[in-house]
Order: structure tokens, then C-alpha cells, then sequence
């Protein structure tokens, strides 16, 4: 039987054929010197604008790529095969993202490369949307787990409502019933606030009564004395002032 391999034109049909994109380029030219159907159309191009000289084949690679490519060249580190993925542009100015694998080799005395080009764009367009999806998903379960902790913890200190009411009925004086008020709000392992201030009135002032602090004017532009009158007022994020309701009116604030 004949060795079919050895039969003029065989390797050049298999070229031919390939269902990916085949190119063949001198690379001290800079040019092409051989492409196959399924790379031209890959790209838009024909055969001959491809193989005259007047498109170089660095042009037809994304710019933000060039420097790679042109990296394999490199006589420092010398590359005999790489396998990259790159942006191509079409000849309408569009964009093929392929997969590109290479060979460079000395043949009877010039240096060329042999490559072929898979078109990923839809696999790789494919693959950006479950990344996307995934990332979504991710930061919806990170939500729900956000969601569950501040239900958690609103149970928490739900629960521990009763408690406080006990501890503030069973105080014998003020000082002493601001203070448990606070020691509790401020426990870790019960309300866990950062810190708490008491602001009771008296007359035309503002006392904090849980620390020695200046009065403050009820009718001043202090935020504890707008949140006294009603008015609203710029707080720090995580804090929150509280009216303290005493007989149908504001007594006081809660700052929190």
C-alpha cells in the first residue's frame, strides 16, 4: 500500500483543510506566506490581503496584546512553542478572541512560525457569564448569611428586653438605674453597643447623666438638642439618638 503521507500535496491539503484557522509567517519579514481558508474567514480577509504584505500580522492583534506577542521573538529567551490567548481584529473592526497555538522553526535557512487559531469567543463570552452569575450568587448568599446574623442577633436582644425592664425596675435611684442601663446596652454578650450617653433635661439644659459632661442649650444647634426638638440631625454612621419618652413627652435622649 502506498504511503499516503509521502504523495506531493499531502501535507499541503491537511493544511488546507484544518477546520481552524493555519498560518505560516517569516518572522524576520514580519509577513505571511501562507494562510489557509478558515483563517481568512476567521478574520474577513482574503487570501491575497493577507499573503501581498499590506497587512502585517501584528496588526491584526489587539493592541493590548502586541507586547506579548511580540515577546515571543525575544532572543534572550528563545520560544520554540507557546500556546496563548489573544484579541484578533477582524477586518470590520471587530473582535475574535482565539486561542492561539505556535511553533517557531528554522526551515531551509529562514525562521518562521507555524501557528493555528481556535475562535473561544463564544466559550469564552460563555464563560464570562458564569463567572457573573457565580459572583452573583456568591454575594447573595453572603447577604442571606448578613441577613441571618442581624435576625439572629435582633432576637438576641429581643430576648434580653424583659431582663433590662427587670434590672431598671429594681434600681433604687437614678444614678444607679442609668448605670445598669448602660452596662447592659454596652455587654458584649448582651446589646454589645459600641457606647451609650443618657441626656435628661433640666430646665433650658441637656445634662448627661450616666458621665460628667458640659450642658447642653436645649434651643442650641448641638445634634442632641435638635434631636431633642425634633429637628432632623447629621449623626456618625452607627449612631442612632433616641427620644426617652416620659408621660406622653420627650425627656430626654438616648444617644446610641
Amino acid at each position: 500500500m502506498t504511503d499516503i503521507t509521502s504523495l506531493p500535496g499531502f501535507y499541503e491539503m491537511l493544511f488546507g483543510l484544518s477546520g481552524d484557522g493555519c498560518y505560516a509567517l517569516d518572522r524576520e519579514a514580519g509577513s505571511f506566506i501562507a494562510v489557509n481558508e478558515a483563517f481568512c474567514r476567521m478574520l474577513g480577509y482574503s487570501r491575497e490581503e493577507l499573503l501581498n504584505g499590506e497587512i502585517t500580522p501584528q496588526e491584526l492583534v489587539a493592541p493590548e496584546y502586541r507586547e506579548r506577542v511580540r515577546a515571543l521573538d525575544s532572543t534572550r529567551r528563545p520560544v520554540q512553542r507557546a500556546r496563548i490567548v489573544v484579541d484578533l481584529l477582524r477586518k470590520n473592526g471587530r473582535r475574535r478572541t482565539c486561542e492561539i497555538t505556535l511553533h517557531n522553526v528554522d526551515f531551509g535557512g529562514a525562521r518562521l512560525r507555524i501557528g493555528s487559531a481556535r475562535d473561544i469567543t463564544k466559550r469564552r463570552r460563555l464563560q464570562d457569564q458564569l463567572e457573573r452569575q457565580i459572583e452573583l450568587q456568591r454575594k447573595k448568599t453572603m447577604e442571606t448569611a448578613r441577613a441571618t446574623l442581624r435576625i439572629y442577633q435582633l432576637t438576641e436582644k429581643l430576648r434580653l428586653v424583659p431582663q433590662l425592664a427587670t434590672m431598671l425596675l429594681a434600681a433604687d435611684s437614678e444614678p444607679e438605674l442609668v448605670q445598669q442601663a448602660a452596662t447592659l446596652l454596652t455587654e458584649r454578650t448582651a446589646f454589645n453597643y459600641r457606647d451609650v450617653g443618657f441626656y435628661l433635661r433640666y430646665g433650658q439644659r441637656l445634662l448627661r447623666i450616666d458621665r460628667r459632661e458640659r450642658a447642653i442649650g436645649v434651643d442650641s444647634e448641638h445634634k442632641i438638642a435638635r434631636a431633642f426638638r425634633g429637628l432632623p440631625t447629621n449623626t456618625r454612621r452607627g449612631e442612632a439618638l433616641l427620644p426617652i419618652i416620659g408621660r406622653g413627652r420627650t425627656i430626654g435622649i438616648l444617644c446610641v
